[in-house]
This record gives C-alpha cells, sequence and structure tokens, in this order.
C-alpha cells in the first residue's frame, strides 16, 4: 500500500451516496480503495451490531482478489469477533481477524489484529495506522498461503 492513499483516505469516502455507488459500478475499485472500503463498512457495522457486552454475530466484510498474479487468493476478509467462552471467559472481549481464502474457500490464512473492550476494537479501527496494519497483516497471509511450510 502507498503511502500516497493512506494519507488520502478522505478521497476513497468521495465514492459514497447513490450517484458515488453508480461511479463505482463503472470503474473497479483498486486494492488500497477496497482495503479502507472494508474497514470503513466494518467500522460502521461494528458501532451498529457488536454490543458491549455477551454474544454477537461476527462483523465481517470481504473482497474479491482482482490480482492475477495472486491466483491462489480468491478474497480478503476483515471481522470483528467474539470468542467463544471456552477460550476467553470475559463476555467484554472482542477481536479484530484479517483472514485470506484460497479459491475453493477450503484453506484461509488469518490472524488477530487486535483485542479489547469495544471501545478499544473501535479506536484501532478508526486509527490512522490500521489501513497499514491491515494491509501488512494480507501481505504475510498472502505469502503464508503461498508458501504454507
Amino acid at each position: 500500500m502507498n503511502n500516497n492513499s493512506i494519507n488520502n483516505r478522505n478521497n476513497i469516502q468521495s465514492f459514497k451516496g447513490i450517484d458515488g455507488a453508480k461511479k463505482m459500478e463503472d470503474k473497479e475499485m483498486t486494492y488500497d480503495e477496497h482495503v479502507y472500503d472494508i474497514i470503513d463498512k466494518v467500522a460502521k457495522r461494528s458501532e451498529r451490531e457488536v454490543p458491549d457486552y455477551g454474544e454477537f454475530a461476527p462483523v465481517y466484510e470481504d473482497f474479491k482478489n482482482q490480482d492475477p498474479k495472486l491466483n491462489f487468493v480468491d478474497r480478503y476478509m476483515l471481522k470483528v469477533v467474539k470468542m467463544p467462552k471456552a477460550d476467553v471467559p470475559d463476555e467484554k472481549k472482542r477481536y479484530i481477524e484479517a483472514s485470506v481464502y484460497s479459491p475453493a474457500g477450503d484453506y484461509k490464512a488469518d490472524v488477530l489484529l487486535a483485542g479489547g473492550y469495544k471501545d478499544d476494537i473501535m479506536k484501532e479501527l478508526k486509527s490512522k495506522e490500521f489501513p497499514e496494519k491491515l494491509n501488512n497483516a494480507y501481505v504475510e497471509l498472502v505469502d503464508y498461503l503461498r508458501n504454507p511450510n
């Protein structure tokens, strides 16, 4: 991810709205635009769908790989989850997970990027550093899919 896209996060938000949706259909989004878009979507959904306490359905978004050189990667995913109570008994703990899936969907590589209470998770998703952190995780996960040993 280049620094221009990290510093120009607001440019991507210009795609929002009805007219923006039409423009997005006409022009394929870049990888960087997808990264910012997925973060934005997961953050907005997490505000609404993740409670401060207790169980909830995982909040996730994904986007398709468009790089033909990475034909062993089907899609990228960003998710906010609660671990099973047997693993993490704290009813307030939430986690941010990045995943990369193979084309058949039968294999994935994933990593936890952050953990904490809802406020901690929201701060992380909205931080200026998070897009680069997520991109670095995707780079490592793609490498792991390519070379699993």
